[in-house]
């Protein structure tokens, strides 16, 4: 009522704005408290039925069976806080973490102008690597990767984009190393593999 006047009022229509308003979402998202955020998203995993809840700060994966707790879903959160416009978008972003293996083309696991024979030698290096970490924390995958990467000379966005695409099965996504941390050791690898499978 203190901001009205007829005064201030055009003859021409007013406009809805969505993209601002998107902007807006976008923005108080990225200044929600972490864990707040997480317990705003549940509902979100529960209706595409891809947790069950079975206490306050421990969840089912509904198509692994496997438990995840609070702390690992608010982890997955984090990864993508930055990157949601509406709540609703964390299924798309952050489903890869809820399945066994990831759904996707071969040809998204090629990087700009790689063959398939190239892509399955940099499928069986990411193996190499990963295999021979000692530790699944990402500085330390970081570091032994990028440093064996550079040591054989090779490409870095040939082994990178093979081994991030490998563990999501998408085009966009969180980088691979915190993926691969969340994932652990075995089920990147298992992930990898099936990039192999998948190349035929």
């Amino acid at each position: 009522i203190n901001e009205f006047s007829f005064e201030r009022c055009r003859k021409s229509g007013s406009i809805f704005n969505i993209a601002k308003l998107d902007w807006y979402n976008g923005m108080y998202i990225r200044q929600t408290p972490l864990d707040k955020l997480t317990e705003l998203l549940i509902p979100y995993y529960q209706e595409k039925n891809l947790i069950e809840k079975i206490s306050d700060r421990e969840f089912k994966i509904t198509a692994t069976n496997q438990t995840i707790d609070f702390a690992t879903l608010s982890l997955i959160v984090s990864l993508y806080q930055e990157r949601l416009v509406k709540l609703e978008d964390i299924i798309e972003a952050t489903d890869l973490f809820f399945v066994e293996l990831p759904s996707y083309e071969k040809d998204l696991l090629l990087f700009k102008d790689m063959t398939y024979q190239q892509v399955a030698n940099s499928i069986d290096k990411c193996i190499e690597l990963l295999s021979n970490a000692e530790s699944f924390q990402k500085d330390y995958l970081q570091t032994h990767c990028l440093n064996a990467i550079q040591e054989a000379n090779l490409n870095r966005g040939q082994i990178l984009w093979p081994l991030r695409v490998a563990l999501t099965g998408k085009k966009a996504s969180a980088g691979p190393f915190e993926i691969a941390e969340i994932l652990g050791k075995d089920l990147s690898l298992k992930r990898l593999n099936f990039a192999k499978k998948i190349l035929g």
